[in-house]
């Protein structure tokens, strides 16, 4: 029931973004065994070790389409933005433009070890 609610967010999408969503689902999902897919409030989210590490949308009032990272707050990476939010920073997806994976990777390591260091404090 989840994983077809999940497929259905992705192809109900207008095709750019559904095309640009489904190859970041494969790229988030693959990235690090640890992560695994969840819908939450109707959205995609990935968590890394059953933590809230981001979600991906597309708002169809704005057309705009983002990762948000949940701990972004404590996130330095400047190509994340708060747009409004008081902990979620988010990187901006331009649907039509070829992804920057070297910046997405930066971001997702850096979100990566800050859950990983956040966890092993409360061990």
């Amino acid at each position: 029931m989840v994983e077809n609610s999940l497929n259905n967010y992705f192809l109900n999408l207008p095709e750019a973004e559904q095309q640009c969503f489904l190859y970041l689902r494969d790229y988030l999902k693959n990235y690090h065994k640890e992560i695994t897919e969840h819908l939450k409030f109707n959205v995609p989210f990935y968590f890394y070790k059953n933590k809230w590490l981001c979600y991906i949308t597309f708002h169809a009032k704005t057309k705009r389409s983002y990762i948000g990272f949940i701990d972004g707050k404590f996130l330095k990476n400047n190509k994340l933005e708060f747009k409004g939010r008081t902990l979620v920073k988010q990187y901006t997806i331009e649907v039509n433009k070829d992804l920057n994976l070297q910046e997405l990777r930066a971001i997702l390591d850096e979100a990566i070890a800050y859950k990983d260091k956040k966890l092993k404090k409360s061990l």
